[in-house]
């Protein structure tokens, strides 16, 4: 476990992470939510060709079939097509909410048209409550 900082509502809120995946180009943390009825977790970096295939045995390996995940891509950099079908696969395997506020992430999902079959909210919170009705997120 790690300690990061966490921006909600423009405070930062610190926050413990098990790191998921660390390689040179994505790295995936996953913040201690508690009972959580979703499993959250953050990318940074890039999601391409090269780290796709990384993204798809996370979420295989943290995802049984119909749980729920709220997968925050806030601080990825650039998301590929290869990226976006992982998504997509991993969507109808279990129910995911995308965290993504805008820029070069929610383009892709545009371009692709993604964004009609994913749910993407701009805000943590609004993906936890699309999941279960519950933010697990402080709210200042």
């Amino acid at each position: 476990m790690q300690n990061t900082d966490v921006s909600v509502a423009g405070a930062l809120i610190p926050e413990r992470s098990e790191i998921v995946l660390a390689s040179p180009s994505l790295t995936i943390t996953a913040p201690d939510r508690g009972d959580s009825q979703a499993r959250v977790m953050r990318a940074r970096g890039d999601l391409d060709s090269a780290t796709a295939p990384q993204l798809q045995d996370v979420l295989q390996q943290r995802l049984q079939d119909g749980d729920r995940a709220v997968l925050d891509l806030c601080a990825v950099d650039f998301l590929g097509v290869a990226g976006v079908e992982v998504l997509i696969e991993a969507n109808r395997r279990s129910p995911i909410s995308l965290v993504a506020q805008r820029g070069p992430v929610r383009r892709s999902l545009a371009i692709t048209g993604a964004d009609d079959e994913l749910a993407v909210h701009p805000t943590l919170v609004d993906a936890e409550l699309s999941m279960d009705g519950t933010a697990l997120t402080a709210v200042p």
